[in-house]
């Protein structure tokens, strides 16, 4: 604004006007250079943002994927750690092997529907992580 005041003034020389001019525009060229790498850092700060959010997701869906999985497994080994003896299955031949036969079978279930649902969460977003 001071330098649009000094060219209009009439007692400035019209070399020294015409320099002002010159002047201005290079202000002004440098003004919008200025508001456009601010707005690219903006949309950069975004981006990453969401990058981390993205991950962030990734890593809590890992982790609940693993808790799902070895939930029934520490349940059932708590129910049958406790040894009381008016638990039928706790006498029978084959307890033990229809125990892992059991938690073998939840395992392969919890992993194939965390699979097919880690494709479904991953078909949703919009950025592309590295596996």
């Amino acid at each position: 604004k001071v330098l649009l005041h000094i060219i209009a003034d009439n007692g400035i020389a019209q070399g020294v006007s015409v320099y002002y001019r010159d002047v201005l525009d290079n202000l002004e060229l440098i003004d919008d250079s200025l508001n456009a790498l601010i707005s690219g850092c903006d949309e950069l700060k975004e981006e990453y943002t969401k990058m981390q959010s993205a991950l962030r997701d990734r890593t809590v869906y890992t982790l609940t994927v693993v808790a799902t999985i070895f939930l029934p497994a520490q349940f059932l080994t708590g129910v049958y750690g406790m040894n009381f003896d008016n638990m039928p299955e706790l006498h029978y031949y084959y307890s033990y092997y229809l125990f892992w036969v059991f938690i073998i079978f939840f395992f392969m279930i919890s992993l194939i529907y965390s699979r097919c649902g880690s494709a479904r969460v991953v078909e949703h977003k919009h950025l592309v992580l590295p596996r």
